[in-house]
């Protein structure tokens, strides 16, 4: 008499019950577990080839001298950091910045875009904030063009 699904147990004597497993249930159209598993098992690889390589699983190594002119170009093309203040020395992927910057928002913002340069494994942070004195017309040029980007 079959007690169930691994179930360790024997009947008890004068146990007339049949025990059910999954097993004894006989479904018409139905795969086998192990050809299941078989197929289950495909489709996974199947879709993981078809997917292309990981992110991040290359072995290209990217020169220090191109990930420095990167750094330099989102610098340059950012309007909240003064990129010629700023110096990027990069070696084996690490990206040091060095030099003065008018804010915190400045400085912070140069050490956001080295680090999200591709092939930059760190940022040194070694940019000072120093508050820049301007003469009346530099201040006056600059309240003008902050009110011509964003009209109250």
């Amino acid at each position: 008499m079959d007690s169930g699904i691994g179930s360790g147990m024997r009947p008890i004597a004068g146990d007339t019950r049949r025990r059910l497993s999954l097993r004894s249930i006989p479904c018409p159209g139905t795969v086998p577990g192990t050809m299941l598993a078989a197929l289950a098992v495909a489709i996974f690889f199947s879709a993981l080839v078809a997917s292309g390589p990981v992110s991040g699983a290359s072995d290209e190594i990217i020169d220090d001298g191109d990930i420095n002119r990167a750094i330099e170009a989102d610098l340059w093309s950012d309007p909240q950091v003064d990129a010629n203040r700023v110096d990027v020395i990069t070696r084996e992927g690490i990206a040091t910045l060095s030099g003065t910057v008018a804010s915190l928002l400045a400085r912070d913002r140069a050490e956001e875009i080295a680090g999200s340069i591709v092939g930059v494994r760190g940022v040194v942070n070694l940019i000072e904030v120093v508050e820049f004195e301007p003469d009346d017309k530099a201040l006056v040029k600059a309240v003008k063009d902050a009110l011509n980007r964003d009209p109250v």
